[in-house]
């Protein structure tokens, strides 16, 4: 190659790895999403008043064993559910409920393009509680809301390759 082109593949490919970074920065899942308003808006970040645990497929399989009873039926819908999951994150406070409440549904709300309610709560006057973000049929994040009065509030984020008939079985455990 000559020396001129070798500076433009160069910088053919610094441009392709800055675009690469550029886009997985953009398609954080939610909760690193709710994550990072959290500390713009309020200056808080992962600590007393609120957790996150991400919860890798080789970890869930490993707490699935220990799990697992001795149920072929159990056995059978961990087998299902494993290769579908990629990750999954929760998300928990119990000091501030209402605030962070509010900025989940918020974020959901801002994000309307990327993610769809999925299912409602049973409460008439509650916001739907399940939230998905598609690519093409498949569902590739979901989200539960599941807000209990005066109690906790939690976000379980849920990404993988999953079907809306997976989806639907998943929520019924």
């Amino acid at each position: 190659m000559t020396r001129c082109s070798m500076k433009q593949m160069f910088c053919f490919l610094v441009g392709m790895l800055l675009s690469l970074t550029l886009s997985a920065e953009k398609t954080q899942d939610f909760v690193a999403q709710l994550m990072s308003d959290l500390e713009e808006q309020y200056g808080v970040d992962n600590n007393d008043e609120y957790g996150c645990v991400t919860v890798s497929p080789s970890m869930m399989e490993k707490m699935l064993k220990m799990l697992q009873s001795k149920d072929a039926k159990n056995d059978e819908q961990i087998q299902r559910i494993l290769p579908h999951v990629k990750s999954m994150r929760i998300f928990s406070a119990t000091k501030h409920i209402d605030r962070y409440n509010t900025a989940a549904t918020k974020l959901l709300n801002k994000n309307a393009k990327s993610y769809r309610p999925f299912k409602a709560s049973a409460e008439k006057n509650m916001d739907p509680c399940v939230w998905v973000r598609r690519s093409g049929n498949k569902v590739i994040e979901m989200i539960v809301l599941n807000r209990k009065e005066n109690e906790n509030f939690q976000v379980i984020n849920i990404t993988g390759d999953m079907s809306k008939s997976f989806v639907n079985e998943l929520l019924k455990m």
